[in-house]
């Protein structure tokens, strides 16, 4: 709202204006985002300027732009900023910048630059609002710790396993059952720096520090053997497949050009969508990955050999998105995930698909307007198994969510759990594919179940007594003897904080 009463918003790139009286809506701006990300729009007190952050060729830049003129440039560089504010005297304006890993407040002159930092402090502070009076600048902030726990499946008891000042997360367990690999992350808020901490190793019973295994990285996966971890890195904004020895020693880059798909992920808790953002082939020789690429497709990459990249998918079509690549026992196909938007219909399709790794064959064994998150073949290797979310979109909160069992040849459905308070993206299934573990929000708690399966339906038993409403359960991880599940426990504090004073 503006003091003259009408409705400043954003859509799509661009700013427009509401006016009360009329109902009409007018755009005020025409950026082209196929050529630059522009956004974060403020509106000065007098309405007659705006100032904006555009990010290109890999820069943040502040600028402020009178309606129907040409823009100033306040600021700019490759260190991130967000929340561009209007000081109430309408000739400087506030921004947070990342400086040296934490976010600061900065201001400047509306059309010369000049900034000056305003804060300093160990945890970040977004930039909200100023006061009618200019004395007083809102900000924002919040604490975040996360610690890697693990519980005992029969015995029922938690146990904590790796606790620092950093926040650790997204552990992997290693074939042998003897070592943890998962990330450690220096200040960690609303999932800014989650691809830039370090990768640790700790083993399982000895009362030893972590080991760091290799920095600037994310999402640890063991190979079938335990040999090499695979992991991703980011250069710029693509996202790499890289690998390491286990034990430390001769990093390789798996992919190039594009690289792999983005990981989508919840910040509270920290889930990823995808149950797999790539996989190992059981032989541990390959990895199969979804390539940042519109037609989207899925490869498999040699895991010593990166000039040895093959497409497994043949999709030509871009508005078919694929995911979640998942090796079966026997290394003889792949299944994987699918989005679709029809535009004849106006109604999005998510399915489900096997490919024979010989024949080339794919197969779509089902597709339903209901969001469905692949959760991997069954023991036997003949069905698969969905977590449905029925009539809702994908959300990371909890939910009603259903089980289904498909027959990968003949596309027989049978229900196997209704779980309600679930969450959608932390469901996971045990090693030996006979159990199902999730994290649910019942009585206003996180806690941690599981499933065995049954003919006749299997009854879920919780594993964890959390009593604290403050504490969130993320990404399960299920140890390879099936007895233990490690998962982040994570809790954050949101802060509104204030500069007063400012002159």
């Amino acid at each position: 709202w503006s003091q003259s009463g009408a409705i400043y918003y954003e859509s799509k790139g661009n700013l427009f204006k509401l006016d009360i009286k009329t109902a009409e809506s007018s755009a005020l701006t025409a950026f082209d985002q196929a050529k630059s990300s522009v956004g974060d729009f403020s509106v000065s007190p007098d309405e007659t300027n705006i100032a904006y952050i555009q990010f290109e060729n890999e820069k943040y830049t502040v600028l402020t732009m009178p309606f129907g003129g040409a823009a100033s440039q306040i600021t700019s560089g490759a260190d991130e900023i967000r929340n561009v504010v209007w000081h109430a005297d309408g000739k400087r304006v506030f921004y947070s910048q990342n400086t040296n890993g934490t976010f600061q407040i900065f201001a400047a002159d509306a059309t010369g630059g000049n900034p000056a930092q305003v804060t300093v402090g160990d945890k970040d502070a977004f930039a909200l609002d100023a006061s009618t009076d200019g004395a007083k600048i809102l900000y924002g902030s919040s604490k975040e710790e996360s610690d890697i726990w693990g519980a005992n499946v029969e015995k029922g008891e938690e146990f904590s396993f790796a606790s620092d000042i950093n926040s650790e997360l997204w552990a992997a367990v290693a074939p042998d059952n003897k070592t943890v690999a998962f990330q450690s992350i220096k200040d960690l808020s609303q999932g800014d720096k989650i691809f830039s901490g370090a990768i640790l190793t700790k083993q399982i019973g000895a009362d030893e520090s972590p080991l760091q295994l290799v920095a600037d990285a994310f999402l640890p996966a063991y190979s079938p053997d335990g040999s090499r971890l695979a992991f991703g890195r980011i250069a710029g904004e693509t996202y790499h497949l890289w690998t390491i020895k286990a034990a430390g020693g001769e990093e390789k880059q798996l992919t190039s050009n594009g690289g792999m798909l983005p990981i989508e992920y919840t910040v509270l808790p920290y889930n990823r969508t995808q149950t797999a953002d790539f996989s190992w082939s059981p032989d541990n020789s390959k990895i199969a990955y979804v390539a940042d690429e519109l037609p989207r497709n899925i490869r498999a990459v040699d895991a010593n050999d990166a000039s040895q990249n093959i497409q497994l998918t043949d999709n030509a079509d871009a508005n078919l998105f694929l995911s979640c690549p998942l090796w079966s026992a026997d290394g003889k196909r792949v299944a994987f995930s699918s989005k679709t938007y029809k535009p004849d219909d106006g109604k999005r399709y998510f399915g489900a698909w096997v490919i024979d790794l010989e024949t080339k064959a794919k197969k779509n064994v089902r597709q339903t307007e209901n969001f469905q998150r692949l959760l991997g073949f069954s023991a036997s290797g003949k069905e698969l198994l969905l977590a449905e979310v029925k009539g809702k979109n994908p959300t990371g909160l909890p939910t009603e969510v259903a089980i289904i069992e498909i027959n990968i040849e003949t596309g027989e459905q049978r229900p196997i759990a209704q779980f309600n308070e679930a969450y959608l993206y932390n469901i996971c299934l045990s090693a030996d594919k006979k159990m199902l573990g999730y994290a649910s929000h019942k009585d206003g708690k996180d806690n941690i179940w599981v499933m065995r399966f049954a003919a006749n339906g299997g009854t879920a038993r919780k594993i964890t007594s959390n009593n604290d409403a403050r504490l969130y359960y993320s990404a399960l991880a299920w140890s390879p003897d099936n007895r233990a599940i490690y998962f982040g426990k994570q809790t954050r504090y949101s802060l509104l904080s204030m500069v007063s004073n400012f002159k």
